[in-house]
């Protein structure tokens, strides 16, 4: 198959080297510094017996490269719905 006229590829992460590929990878960027704050905050409330957030969500970013190019075209999407 060939990416990404026949099939589109997302990663996860944002590893540094993934745009140096031949065909750059579209990636999900996780916000790692937040994931970290909310996590600590989580666990020292948890630790002194405060209540707090149970549950965070946290919105990664979409970065589009040349593995998943956007497309306005339905018969691209398995889906048939548009692009986020």
């Amino acid at each position: 198959m060939n990416v990404p006229d026949e099939i589109a590829v997302v990663g996860c992460d944002d590893i540094m080297f993934v745009g140096l590929l031949s065909t750059a990878l579209t990636t999900l960027r996780v916000p790692e510094y937040d994931v970290g704050a909310r996590s600590a905050r989580m666990l020292l409330d948890r630790t002194s017996s405060r209540s707090g957030e149970s549950e965070v969500l946290l919105r990664p970013e979409l970065i589009v490269r040349q593995s998943a190019p956007r497309t306005r075209d339905p018969s691209r999407t398995n889906t048939g719905v548009e692009d986020i």
